[in-house]
């Protein structure tokens, strides 16, 4: 099966993506009680050998989407007019995706503020900490800094529907591996079968992520 949404629809690559991501998590060290996550579409080839590539973008939506749920989940139901004017803080160094990430989601690109990065490309803190000040005295509500947070639930409460023909709740397995309604586009190929075969192949990533350490000074 090509997609996946519901556990009856493909139950192995449901379960295999809750493993790998499991995994994932042990690895970064983010408890499996408070992290949660899916994959993300990635580069596919459709049947007029047209490329597409939304991995990397649509998760850096994905974060931001969620950043402004948990902060103001009213956004939801009544929309943008219901909040004040908000400001998104990133890297000088981050993606361009950030930016268009905004446009998509109604913040506006103007409202993306960069700050200074070290010689390292890490972000200043000191520099973080002056555009925050910035933002408040000009009574903007600054509200996420593009990075990694940990909050079990917010993908669902963010982005399902609950639509009755495919999520009922009282099914016969746990519902939480109908992983559609963590979505925004509902079905999503099963790009996590490919990690799974090589992370089999390679018996375990672990050494991988060792060899970038040598060649750090």
């Amino acid at each position: 099966m090509h997609y996946r949404f519901t556990y009856e629809v493909a139950p192995v690559f449901t379960v295999m993506e809750a493993v790998l991501l499991k995994k994932m998590c042990e690895i970064i060290g983010w408890r499996e009680a408070e992290a949660e996550g899916i994959f993300s579409p990635g580069k596919k080839k459709d049947y007029n050998h047209n490329f597409s590539s939304i991995g990397g973008s649509i998760s850096n939506l994905y974060g931001i989407l969620v950043a402004r749920y948990k902060q103001y989940p009213e956004i939801k139901a009544k929309g943008m007019t219901f909040l004040p004017r908000i400001v998104l803080f990133v890297s000088e160094q981050g993606h361009y995706s950030i930016k268009k990430a905004a446009a998509t989601l109604g913040i506006g690109t103007d409202n993306v503020i960069e700050v200074k990065c070290d010689e390292r490309g890490k972000m200043i803190p000191a520099e973080l900490e002056k555009n925050i000040l910035q933002a408040k005295r000009k009574k903007w509500m600054a509200y996420t800094v593009d990075a990694s947070f940990l909050f079990q639930g917010l993908l669902g409460a963010c982005n399902q529907m609950q639509a009755e023909y495919l999520f009922q709740p009282d099914k016969v397995y746990n519902s939480n591996f109908d992983t559609g309604d963590k979505t925004i586009q509902c079905g999503r190929h099963v790009d996590v079968f490919k990690l799974w075969l090589m992370w089999k192949a390679k018996v375990g990533i672990c050494h991988l992520l060792l060899g970038p350490m040598y060649l750090d000074p």
